[in-house]
């Protein structure tokens, strides 16, 4: 969009692409999705989240082949299923600053498959890119333009045009990773 591209306005178009990206990274969109393998560590109850983690979406616990889901749980909980130190297979967690808490404390090393929302590189200089704004580039494009309407040229009705399109493209974003969450065969119109 021409509008973004004006070289009056730079440090104000690049806060408000960043403001966007902070605004929706939080929300599942396939291209945020990842995992990782961790290892608990025998007798220690914490093991810390991967440096770009944003969002918990699934925590497992290997044992003898077998992957077993940890239910999350509030801190207080675990804190309080810990409080004899009992030790055996971690079946629940929790969150806790940049560390997973586990109830039972591991006897083992045991693998811990993480699937997350993760962070992606900021954007720092112009040319930089990211999957932000290849995967999502038209939801980034409204939101900042309408971001810099609302704020520094402040047309409110432009605002909300471009909120608008902000919203449909958040949709589209959506129903496409809908689609990448399934396998079932879709009915094709012809």
């Amino acid at each position: 969009m021409d509008f973004l591209n004006r070289t009056d306005l730079t440090p104000q178009i690049q806060n408000a692409i960043q403001a966007t990206i902070r605004l929706h990274q939080r929300q599942r969109m396939w291209f945020l999705e990842t995992s990782t393998a961790l290892v608990a560590v025998p007798s220690v109850e914490t093991i810390a989240l991967p440096s770009n983690f944003i969002f918990m979406q699934e925590l497992l616990v290997v044992q003898d082949s077998a992957n077993i889901r940890l239910v999350p749980n509030a801190f207080d909980m675990i804190r309080w299923l810990n409080i004899n130190n009992t030790v055996g297979l971690p079946t629940r967690y929790c969150l806790y600053g940049t560390n997973i808490h586990f109830a039972n404390i591991p006897d083992s090393a045991y693998p811990i498959p993480c699937y997350y929302l993760k962070q992606l590189p900021p954007l720092s200089a112009p040319a930089d890119t990211n999957d932000w704004l290849s995967a999502a580039s038209d939801l980034v494009v409204y939101g900042a333009t309408k971001l810099v309407y609302q704020t520094v040229i402040r047309n409110m009705s432009a605002a909300a045009v471009f909120a608008q399109l902000e919203a449909t493209h958040l949709l589209e974003l959506q129903r496409e990773g809908q689609q990448h969450q399934t396998l079932m065969i879709r009915a094709t119109r012809f």
